[in-house]
């Protein structure tokens, strides 16, 4: 009983955050895995009771069976900028003594 209301609970939150994707760009579907994994993206397809697929910003599809899955979220998108460090060049001298 307890894993059919969560599958009912996981499929529920698919169906409500996909109508509610279009009118709040800012939020991201996170699908939380039981093997501790953590994915951000949009949930595209979504097979009732058994798989669900996600695809990430940079364009890559992943399919997580539901049993795989501890919970799934929609939260607010963070825009951080990734920034290029620049590498400096160290010398390393040997010490004569």
């Amino acid at each position: 009983m307890n894993k059919i209301f969560r599958l009912f609970v996981i499929s529920f939150v698919i169906i409500l955050a996909q109508f509610s994707s279009a009118a709040q760009t800012n939020y991201e579907e996170v699908v939380y895995l039981k093997n501790g994994s953590i994915i951000h993206g949009v949930i595209i397809e979504q097979v009732p009771n058994y798989s669900i697929k996600i695809q990430t910003k940079d364009g890559n599809i992943f399919v997580y069976k539901l049993e795989e899955i501890e919970k799934i979220t929609k939260e607010v998108q963070l825009n951080i900028k990734k920034v290029k460090l620049k590498k400096k060049q160290v010398e390393h001298k040997k010490d004569n003594y």
